[in-house]
């Protein structure tokens, strides 16, 4: 044999070791995205949707005042008005109706008591451990989405989401396995 016919070999081999080392990377993201694209897709309860408190009204969209919502959840376990300062120093007249569930958990429901008298939501806080299963479904949790002006901050320690249905969804605090504070805003004047 001579030094050409061994390189020739050589090459055979090398192109046969490169198309199966191909074909094993290949699998291994196939299995990857896969495992991933299932995270994505599963089908998730609905644990609480913050959507059934907006409605349309004469072709404009608006959230529940607070009677509706007293219609809606019946009364309040308690009902609280208190003053909120921006740091411009400019305020908002809140009311919050507050609902326990139980010793451990409640839900807030704040009203702007607008000098109108609109007296329309703009927050609802949860106060309650959520477990989850996996972060690619926490919107999904809530009847919330991804659109193309949304912003999503993850932070494994808190997740925060601009216009996914509602202005702003915040989770505050949270572990691998559950939920602890979750809050939907309405409206963008808190900020």
């Amino acid at each position: 044999m001579s030094k050409k016919e061994l390189t020739k070999e050589q090459k055979k081999k090398a192109n046969k070791f490169t198309i199966i080392f191909m074909i094993i990377v290949i699998g291994i993201v196939a299995t990857v995205f896969a495992k991933y694209m299932n995270k994505v897709a599963e089908k998730v309860d609905i644990y609480f949707d913050p959507l059934e408190f907006q409605i349309s009204d004469n072709g404009t969209n608006r959230t529940l005042t607070e009677e509706e919502i007293i219609q809606k959840l019946g009364e309040p376990t308690s009902s609280e008005e208190w003053k909120y300062e921006k740091a411009n120093g400019n305020y908002f007249m809140l009311k919050t109706l507050t609902y326990q569930k139980n010793s451990d958990s409640y839900r807030e429901y704040i009203i702007n008591l607008a000098p109108d008298g609109t007296n329309n939501l703009i927050r609802i806080n949860l106060y309650e451990k959520i477990p989850y299963k996996n972060k690619y479904a926490i919107l999904k949790m809530f009847n919330l989405h991804e659109y193309k002006n949304s912003k999503i901050d993850d932070k494994n320690v808190y997740y925060r989401a601009k216009n996914v249905g509602v202005y702003d969804f915040w989770i505050p605090s949270m572990n691998d396995k559950e939920l602890d504070v979750v809050k939907f805003t309405f409206y963008n004047g808190l900020d």
